[in-house]
């Protein structure tokens, strides 16, 4: 996530700006060639299978349509979301810091993550990129009335192809966080460290508020 402040002195006053571009825009999916059906993606959610599956679905984004199709979204366990982001930051293809780590050897990620100064580090900033951004910071402005919404499992990527009438034979399972011996050390030890300690799921949880609350207004279809 790059963070960027930009300063006006104008008037000799000092002013200072602040803002910062995810990686992941807002508010951007794919939309059926009958502008029937909006996929918005929600990074971590499936969005790369979805990508890889519905290739002649142009891009889209809600918020610039002039027309009003049947927005899907798919949505995830926000500490199972969390996990899978702070994998994909630390050493995955798809963050700048993944790409700095990817030659790490195993040996040193392992000590790593076993320091405390790595584990307070971790529990104190929470979000560090857009693959930790809350899923709600990517559907603001949507109309709850208007979606539908799809609880993200092993089977949810079927689903949601069945749901729009696409054939779901050439799905391919991208998530290679239980066959990466790295990620595989990381999410063993995040999960050793949440099972054990209730004031680590607390931090998470605060951080993730706004997703809890959207979890309680939604009908998940299935």
């Amino acid at each position: 996530m790059n963070r960027i402040f930009t300063i006006d002195t104008a008037n000799n006053h000092v002013m200072v700006d602040y803002n910062f571009n995810p990686g992941h825009v807002a508010g951007q999916g794919q939309v059926s060639p009958d502008q029937k059906f909006n996929i918005i993606h929600i990074p971590k959610n499936g969005s790369t299978e979805i990508k890889a599956s519905l290739r002649e679905w142009p891009v889209s984004n809600y918020h610039d349509m002039d027309f009003a199709p049947e927005n899907l979204v798919i949505l995830r366990d926000p500490t199972d979301r969390w996990i899978s982001g702070v994998i994909e930051f630390l050493i995955g293809n798809c963050s700048h810091m993944g790409n700095c780590n990817s030659d790490i050897p195993i040996e040193e990620i392992e000590l790593l993550v076993n320091t405390r100064m790595f584990q307070n580090l971790l529990f104190n900033f929470v979000i560090f990129d857009g693959h930790t951004l809350p899923q709600s910071y990517y559907l603001q402005g949507i109309d709850l009335g208007k979606a539908t919404f799809f609880y993200h499992n092993k089977q949810v990527i079927h689903q949601v192809l069945n749901y729009v009438g696409m054939s779901t034979k050439n799905i391919k399972n991208r998530n290679n966080s239980l066959t990466n011996p790295k990620k595989l050390v990381i999410l063993n030890k995040l999960k050793s460290l949440l099972d054990d300690n209730p004031k680590l799921q607390h931090s998470i949880d605060k951080h993730y508020y706004a997703d809890h609350k959207l979890f309680d207004q939604v009908k998940f279809h299935y």
